[in-house]
């Protein structure tokens, strides 16, 4: 792994981006409920990620937070021509798959609360919805790491993440924090003690 300074993270996610913006597994697990905020096991990068999806103008915004035993990196990204919001979520989730690449991240552990993309991920079915090209992306980019698993997470144990997706639309390009989270997601992580102050 790449060592994990803010220089580092930061040269890596702005090339990264400026990639994204020009083209705009091994091991996985069934979905699973836990009943509380975990930390990540030794030696895993948990991503925790979340979208919102707005009709009128067809636009996303991913939110997308890295941690291990602490906070690395959060990001928005806005996603535009996005015809559903399932499309949305996959967005989301095939985003911070290629960002841990990048990142050279090899053990991941990716958290969502959009059940439908979870489970087509999980799925060892071909999928024919039309976010199948996104799902098999992300799929084919599973042989990219060491270990990874995806789990489905309530909204409620999710919600700095889908806070970070809706502070994303007040911003017109990417934004990246490193070590650090924007005030509207402080605030809902204080509201949810456990994301924040997880058991010892």
């Amino acid at each position: 792994m790449k060592e994990l300074t803010k220089d580092n993270i930061m040269r890596v996610v702005s090339s990264f981006l400026q990639e994204w913006d020009a083209s705009s597994t091994r091991r996985t697990t069934s979905p699973t409920r836990p009943n509380g905020w975990q930390p990540p096991p030794h030696g895993l990068i948990k991503i925790k990620l979340d979208a919102s999806f707005y009709h009128v103008n067809r636009q996303s915004f991913s939110g997308i937070i890295f941690k291990n035993n602490g906070l690395i990196m959060v990001v928005t990204y806005l996603n535009p021509s996005v015809p559903s919001p399932e499309m949305a979520e996959a967005i989301a989730c095939s985003l911070a798959l290629r960002l841990a690449e990048d990142l050279s991240f090899r053990r991941l552990l990716v958290e969502g609360d959009a059940l439908t993309v979870i489970l087509k991920i999980n799925s060892i079915s071909e999928d024919r919805s039309d976010i199948c090209p996104i799902i098999s992306n992300i799929k084919e980019r599973n042989r990219s790491f060491e270990l990874i698993t995806f789990m489905h997470v309530p909204r409620k144990m999710n919600n700095p993440t889908h806070v970070l997706a809706e502070v994303g639309k007040t911003f017109t390009n990417p934004m990246v924090w490193i070590e650090e989270t924007p005030p509207a997601m402080k605030e809902a992580a204080v509201r949810d003690k456990l994301w924040v102050d997880p058991p010892n």
